[in-house]
């Protein structure tokens, strides 16, 4: 056992990410259900309608997940697995769950109004907050229905090793479907104000992360990825959440309530301990 959390240890540091099975299937046939439940017509109306719509129903979906309590149970399962990743150091989670969801990329070409893509481009966590705890933060990412070892999680290599000082970005002028503070996209972890890397990675160097069912990925805020543009053609979903070790935090922020609606926002904090 201790030879393989010294593995997992060393892959996360070298590689800025781990990939691992998650041990209880049930809970996963519970977030496929609820997720079949929401999107209950036929694939073709959610390829016809628009994105704002679209987006609605999305939001609707990731609010009734936030009531499985994915966290907790996570945390239930793989408590100690994450100590012993990080020195038996407590870990706090995100107060939210995200649901990623992305539409096939013909539908994204048909709908001549949607100037914006449903995937998220090359990015890290830095881009869009300025908190000291992000280096030091994860990412829970893991697939539910619809994904290949064609369209899966892009990321660059080695990419959590990279100054953030170093990665030159700008600001994406977008018209059309502006995503507004807020909003149901926003919600949906969308940003309102998208940033384009303009230099310092080499994005050339993109590999795809492919996971069989019941398997997650744990990789490090810091780690340049993408969800990617979506060439099937049935939409695909995936669920995420964040966590730190609760030594690196350094002050837990208070949530935001207009973007956080759909979460139990009792607690006030953006991050809980199970």
């Amino acid at each position: 056992m201790f030879k393989k959390i010294n593995f997992y240890k060393n892959i996360i540091k070298k590689c800025g990410f781990v990939i691992k099975k998650f041990p209880n299937d049930n809970f996963i046939k519970q977030i496929e259900k609820t997720i079949k439940k929401i999107f209950y017509r036929n694939e073709d109306y959610y390829l016809k309608i628009s994105l704002n719509k679209f987006h609605n129903i999305a939001l609707k979906c990731q609010t009734a997940l936030n009531k499985l309590k994915i966290q907790e149970n996570f945390n239930k399962y793989e408590k100690n697995f994450l100590e012993n990743i990080f020195d038996q150091e407590k870990i706090l989670y995100s107060v939210d769950i995200t649901l990623r969801v992305v539409r096939p990329q013909e539908t994204q070409l048909n709908d001549k109004k949607n100037t914006k893509s449903e995937a998220l481009g090359w990015h890290r966590e830095t881009f869009y907050g300025n908190h000291k705890h992000i280096k030091y933060a994860y990412n829970f990412w893991m697939p539910v229905l619809n994904y290949s070892k064609k369209i899966c999680l892009n990321y660059i290599p080695h990419s959590h090793l990279i100054s953030d000082d170093l990665i030159i970005r700008k600001k994406i002028k977008v018209t059309d479907n502006k995503v507004e503070k807020f909003s149901d996209s926003h919600k949906l972890g969308f940003p309102y104000s998208p940033k384009k890397i303009i230099s310092g990675v080499n994005l050339s160097k993109g590999k795809k992360i492919f996971l069989p069912r019941r398997y997650y990925l744990l990789f490090s805020q810091l780690l340049v990825h993408g969800n990617g543009k979506n060439f099937s053609k049935k939409i695909r979903f995936a669920v995420n959440f964040s966590m730190v070790p609760k030594n690196k935090l350094m002050r837990n922020k208070k949530i935001n309530k207009k973007k956080f609606d759909f979460v139990d926002t009792s607690n006030n904090n953006l991050f809980v301990e199970f």
